[in-house]
């Protein structure tokens, strides 16, 4: 979080950049898992799920009758 921080706080381009590049490899290294957010963009699941529609709004996840396994 410290080299987070600093990197954001730097004004020189390149040296903001190698920064997130050392970040980067850090978190590579450490097998970090990125955080998703709630959006479409970001929506895994498997192939095998079949008739999950995904949604904008996360409460709409509720009902799974439609949603089955093809495997």
């Amino acid at each position: 979080m410290k080299l987070f921080d600093r990197q954001s706080q730097e004004l020189d381009p390149k040296k903001r950049l190698e920064m997130v590049v050392a970040i980067q490899k850090r978190l590579e290294q450490d097998a970090a898992r990125p955080i998703l957010d709630q959006r479409l963009d970001y929506f895994a699941h498997w192939t095998h799920v079949k008739g999950l529609v995904p949604h904008n709004n996360v409460y709409n996840f509720t009902r799974f009758q439609d949603v089955w396994r093809d495997r």
